[in-house]
Order: structure tokens, then sequence, then C-alpha cells
């Protein structure tokens, strides 16, 4: 393999790592902060939930725009339901298809918990296309960079090739003439 090939392939792969590195860490970063503001938007909801039943007042404003559902319970029965039916998952933390939390409300009654669910339909399908851009991106750049390493390399070798050449002369006819070394000085410089 050329020695201009094998450059533009190392220049290639450090780029393609570069931007898997930077892919992978800015896809967990994206997807920590997103999962961050969904908690805490079904939190700060879930506590105006608890405040509002706590004084009383019948929350209006379920359902919302972001398909949020709420039920209130005591001693693990269903008293009312906001927003639609509430998703039946186990674990706490919902599944791939809903997050949920609980908040005790003990205001309310001994035992009295009011749970909100949010859809991560949007969420999900944000990740994705996060993930799909920067797959694209580093194939783009990938592409990109090895043309232009081998449009680089070419310049950058040149005057390698001229000086094997010219030391490929020399050593095939034993001699170095004044134009050899004037030539040899130059392919130096």
């Amino acid at each position: 393999m050329k020695l201009r090939t094998r450059l533009a392939l190392l220049i290639a792969g450090v780029i393609v790592a570069a931007l898997l590195a930077q892919g992978f860490l800015g896809y967990l970063n994206f997807r920590q902060t997103a999962q961050a503001t969904v908690r805490g938007d079904l939190q700060s909801y879930l506590a105006t939930l608890v405040h509002d039943r706590t004084e009383g007042d019948v929350p209006s404003y379920l359902p919302n725009e972001n398909g949020i559902r709420a039920r209130l319970t005591k001693q693990g029965q269903v008293v009312q339901e906001y927003g639609g039916p509430f998703p039946r998952t186990a674990g706490a933390d919902g599944d791939d298809n809903w997050l949920i939390q609980r908040l005790p409300a003990p205001d309310l009654g001994a035992g009295t918990v009011i749970e909100a669910s949010i859809p991560l339909r949007a969420y999900n399908q944000g990740l994705d296309a996060y993930l799909r851009t920067v797959l694209l991106s580093i194939a783009l750049m990938s592409v990109l960079g090895v043309g232009a390493a081998l449009l680089v390399s070419r310049g950058v070798l040149r005057p390698l090739g001229d000086l094997l050449d010219t030391a490929e002369r020399v050593s095939s006819s034993g001699r170095l003439d004044e134009h050899e070394r004037h030539e040899l000085i130059r392919i130096a410089r």
C-alpha cells in the first residue's frame, strides 16, 4: 500500500474516531438533558396537582397538550383519573412508552398517592432523530475527510517521492553528480 494511501487512511481513521467520540458523548448528554427535563416537568406537574388537591381545588387543566395523565389513589384503589386512562405499567419509572412518577399526598388522607404519567413517544422520536443525525454526519464527514486527506497527502508527500526517486537514481548509478546533489538539497529544503 502506498504511503499516500496509508496517510490518508490514518487521517480518515482519526476523523472517524473523533466524530464517533463526539457523537456518542453528545448523544449521551442530549439524552440525559432531555430525560432530566421530562422528569422535571412531570415532577412540577405532579407537585402542582398535589397542591391543588390539598387546597381542595379540582384541577381543571387536565388533560393537557403533552398527554400527561394522572390519578389519585387511596390505599391502592383508584379514586379519580385525570386526562384519560392511566397506563398500566409495573415499574415506578414506567416502561419505554411512559414515564410514571408517584408522590405521596398524606394531607389528603393516609395512604393517598397522586401519580402522573407522560408519554415518551416525542422524547424517543427526538433521541432517534438526534442519533440519525449523528450517524449521517459521521458518514458524510468521513467521506469528506478521506477525500481531503488524499488531496492534502498528494502535495505533502510529493517532495518525499522526489527524494526517493533521486535516491533510487543515485543508488542504481552508483554516483552522485552535481545535478542530483542540487536536487537533493532542493528537496530537503
